[in-house]
């Protein structure tokens, strides 16, 4: 066996070994669970500067006027834990700080809406065969719905999903696609949520990977339909044991909403134990 075969080959083992101890998307999920009676914690820090409102009757983008400014900004805290290998339950708890000013201005802070989630695993991907997983779980009113800007929408949701994820030599991918089912507050029935995410990952040298995810909503239909379909383009780092640093940004390519920013950092960590 030549010098070059053996180069080879010690390239492929290295790559296969660093693509086999990552798993997971930053801004969406993968179908793999984690060990049975352990437990995780993620936490995401996410700041949204918004810079345009979408007019709807004329169908265009309006920049803010000078002076005025929306910043939403909080802490996604969720904590994981493997009742069995293939069962893992999450409790998520965000934390928010809004500050929107418009010539007045108006801030809120506190807990978001909780939710709460399952993922169970259904297929164990082995030999080219995908990991398959399907997820339900349900949001909680706990976010202030009577602040300005509102910290939540006052309805009780569920959640219903599925989950992809393959790992080939080089490569892993993850696609996930789900049904927020929203429910009415005050009478007004607040629309549904058809949600999905497609990820890519590279593994790259020092434990760092390339990630790449086309994220995206959608939200009711016909001429009240809103939608956001964006790129976030991140690394992850797992040089240290037992913790995963991860860093993207969400920018947005074609939305149809009540605001838009130019650009979202979002950064967090992921830690087993």
């Amino acid at each position: 066996m030549n010098n070059k075969i053996k180069f080879f080959i010690f390239l492929f083992l290295i790559f296969a070994f660093i693509t086999s101890v990552y798993g997971s998307p930053i801004i969406g999920s993968s179908a793999n669970t984690i060990k049975g009676k352990s437990f995780m914690f993620e936490g995401h820090f996410f700041y949204n500067s918004y810079t345009k409102r979408y007019d709807f009757n004329n169908e265009e983008w309006i920049q803010f006027p000078t002076g005025h400014s929306y910043v939403s900004m909080g802490f996604l805290s969720q904590i994981y834990y493997g009742i069995f290998d293939y069962l893992t339950i999450r409790l998520s708890l965000p934390m928010l700080m809004k500050n929107r000013d418009y010539g007045t201005s108006q801030k809120s802070t506190g807990i978001g809406d909780v939710y709460f989630d399952f993922k169970h695993r259904i297929v164990e991907g082995r030999d080219f065969i995908p990991t398959i997983s399907w997820c339900g779980g349900a949001r909680f009113p706990t976010g202030d719905k009577d602040t300005d800007p509102q910290l939540g929408d006052g309805s009780i949701d569920g959640l219903i999903g599925l989950l992809v994820t393959e790992e080939l030599v080089f490569l892993k991918s993850h696609i996930s696609c789900g049904y927020w089912y929203n429910g009415k507050v005050d009478g007004n029935d607040i629309p549904d949520m058809f949600f999905y995410n497609a990820t890519l990952e590279y593994p790259l040298p020092a434990q760092f990977a390339m990630v790449g995810e086309a994220n995206g909503n959608v939200v009711g239909s016909g001429v009240d339909q809103k939608y956001v379909f964006e790129l976030c383009p991140g690394l992850t780092n797992k040089s240290i044991t037992g913790l995963i640093l991860e860093a993207s940004v969400k920018i947005p390519i074609k939305t149809r909403s009540e605001l838009r920013y130019d650009y979202s950092p979002f950064v967090g960590l992921m830690y087993f134990f």
